[in-house]
């Protein structure tokens, strides 16, 4: 007997645009049938109807010489077929046998091809795929009902020859007895991660714990474009521990993987320290195991990601699945962030730590619009934002971007921002979302498990004695003034963000001494760029102020503060207004 697996799964899928309509044929989906086959027959695959897959399998006991014989179509002005077969090594997954056009001749038929002729292989398993591949039909569009009538007419006069599929025989029937039904467990007794079979839209993630160094094949299937190093399905394994990706599946560490030429392979070796791990795999909203907008690769089933032990030594016991603690409380989470957020979060930390800092954005025209960042809440600086360098492809559309990593914080007191702009957020995606959209925003947790939660406070500036002054979050045509007295010459760290320009300074702050004379004045020349459109300004720096009364001021104008922003806001656009900080 013989295990063939048969599925009769039909897509068609009509893009409308270029004046074209696509129709995709060959969807490869269910589990594997066994059924009984013709005793003369190694193999025997034909009757395909139209957008039909078929695969059968074996093995041998000894290399066999066999007669194949394979009926197929070939492209009209391609240089490939798109009906053909191909055979699989079960176990390596190499390709030993093509159906192609220098291998087949023409048949009394247009169009149609046929190979006759022998293989020898050795002993072992193997697959024997056949394919109806893509057929693009370009259809002129007038309107839609023409396009339906045009749509149904080349349906009617497509052709799909019964004749279509192939047979493998034994050159005796004696040799029968060599012949016999594949057992997938011989190929899947080193298998530690088998994450295949994946369809659109998915985001999958299996955990594994290695007790010892181990060699890992890591065969993994998906689409990518070798021109632009574009990725769209694909994986990359992660360090649990400092959260690093340690593997990741490029397009320059793939091969071609068959069929269209999107569809890239990668199959290589690494060692991997003891430890645990992450592997990841995610897909785009096309082509995939669930259906093809392009020819399949040369192994369908195994679309996306497998890893498996090489080690001739390697045991069950070297290997145990990982999960990330169930009850592993966030320090700091700003998640699901709609249009046009602005959302703030302290925390203290009394001891150094090392924070796990998982941050989602949306990154075009060279800059970040939705993104997180993390300020020393004295000093005022940015100690970790979000950069197109820090971050990795998020899934779905190209403008979605990850950060996953570890970051040391020595003590103090911090503050974690999300800003968002008006469009592709959550739930209001003008592109295809992330890989992990709730998630869209900020999460922040303590990686030291035995770290005491007394080393641990939220953060709150109203309630720091470091802050002397805090006039921030202004809105328009606001003016506000605070006294403070010193009782010794005293370094004072200001803090001011406000709008200016070469000419003159819109939003803006100045301290006066008890005589009312300007001590200090923030303006264009003093300032930088504080982020966001090029009007915003900051300054800080240290003042050093005398013993005596002084007044802080703050002024607005009509247009662009914390309000309402009229174009990008800083970074910082909490803290619009001045501060001043002990500095000590």
């Amino acid at each position: 007997m013989i295990g063939v697996m048969t599925v009769k799964n039909e897509t068609v899928r009509a893009q409308l645009g270029a004046f074209s309509v696509t129709l995709l044929l060959g969807t490869f989906l269910g589990e594997s049938v066994s059924v009984a086959n013709s005793s003369a027959h190694v193999v025997d695959i034909r009757n395909i109807g139209q957008r039909d897959w078929e695969m059968a399998s074996f093995s041998l006991d000894r290399e066999l010489v066999l007669d194949v014989e394979a009926h197929g179509a070939e492209t009209e002005g391609q240089d490939f077929l798109s009906a053909y077969a191909w055979i699989l090594n079960a176990q390596s997954r190499d390709v030993v046998w093509e159906m192609n056009l220098r291998g087949t001749s023409p048949r009394k038929r247009e169009k149609e091809m046929t190979y006759k002729g022998t293989i020898t292989l050795p002993e072992g398993g193997y697959e024997v795929y056949f394919a109806i591949s893509t057929l693009v039909l370009d259809i002129q569009i007038k309107g839609m009902g023409d396009l339906i009538k045009s749509v149904l007419h080349d349906f009617q006069s497509m052709r799909y020859s019964k004749d279509w599929g192939m047979t493998i025989d034994v050159k005796n029937e004696s040799d029968m007895k060599y012949v016999h039904e594949y057992d997938p467990r011989q190929r899947d007794r080193n298998v530690i991660v088998h994450m295949t079979q994946v369809g659109d839209h998915e985001f999958r993630k299996e955990g594994l714990t290695l007790k010892r160094p181990l060699p890992v094949r890591i065969y993994a299937v998906g689409e990518g474009s070798s021109s632009d190093g574009e990725m769209y399905d694909y994986g990359w394994i992660t360090d649990t521990r400092t959260r690093k990706r340690v593997w990741e599946m490029t397009s320059r560490n793939t091969d071609h993987a068959g069929g269209a030429d999107k569809n890239l392979l990668h199959d290589g070796q690494i060692t991997l320290p003891a430890g645990s791990y992450f592997v990841h795999y995610v897909t785009d909203g096309s082509h995939s195991y669930e259906k093809w907008n392009a020819r399949p690769p040369y192994d369908p089933p195994h679309w996306g990601i497998t890893l498996l032990a090489v080690d001739s030594d390697f045991t069950s016991q070297d290997v145990a699945p990982y999960a990330e603690a169930g009850d592993r409380r966030p320090l700091v989470e700003i998640t699901r962030v709609r249009d046009d957020e602005l959302q703030s979060r302290g925390f203290t930390l009394l001891k150094s730590a090392d924070l796990h800092i998982y941050a989602l954005g949306e990154y075009a025209g060279g800059q970040f619009c939705d993104y997180g960042m993390i300020l020393d809440a004295h000093t005022r600086e940015t100690v970790w934002s979000m950069t197109h360098s820090n971050t990795h492809h998020a899934g779905g559309g190209e403008k979605n971007r990850l950060h996953d990593d570890i970051v040391h914080f020595p003590q103090g007191d911090y503050i974690v921002y999300y800003i968002s702009d008006d469009s592709h957020s959550y739930q209001a995606w003008n592109a295809g979302p992330p890989y992990d959209p709730d998630a869209w925003g900020i999460t922040l947790w303590v990686v030291e498990e035995d770290l005491e939660p007394k080393y641990i406070r939220e953060y709150s500036a109203s309630d720091d004695p470091h802050i002397l002054i805090n006039l921030t979050a202004l809105g328009d045509q606001e003016k506000r003034m605070e006294r403070f007295y010193l009782d010794k010459t005293t370094r004072i760290r200001i803090y001011a963000i406000g709008e200016g320009d070469r000419d003159h300074m819109y939003d803006y702050g100045w301290i006066e001494d008890d005589r009312h004379r300007i001590v200090w004045e923030m303006t264009f020349g003093n300032t930088e760029h504080a982020g966001g459109a090029k009007k915003n300004r900051v300054f800080n720096d240290i003042v050093v102020l005398r013993k005596g009364e002084y007044t802080v001021q703050f002024v607005t104008d009509a247009s662009h503060s914390f309000e309402r922003w009229n174009a990008h806001p800083p970074n910082d656009p909490f803290s619009w207004g001045i501060m001043a900080i002990w500095e000590e």
